[in-house]
């Protein structure tokens, strides 16, 4: 989580699109950088019956399947 959110605010965005928080590290922050700023993770757009999300650039596999299974989970059609 970056420096200019909170565990509650996550919780409550996701309560409201019904879905889990998944946690991921973007290809410019290694995982000792957990402050660091994530704004350009511009990458993804949620709507309510879909999700626009550019895998790659979920670096790490298990992530990566992570993203995209809790974004089916949530009935959305995934479009890479």
């Amino acid at each position: 989580m970056g420096p200019r959110t909170t565990e509650r605010a996550v919780n409550y965005w996701c309560g409201a699109l019904q879905c889990g928080p998944v946690p991921f590290w973007p290809p410019w922050m290694a995982r000792s950088q957990a402050s660091r700023c994530t704004t350009p993770m511009c990458s993804m757009s949620i709507g309510e019956k879909f999700a626009m999300v550019c895998l790659e650039a979920i670096p790490h596999p298990v992530e990566r399947d992570d993203v995209h299974d809790e974004l089916t989970r949530g009935g959305k059609e995934v479009i890479p």
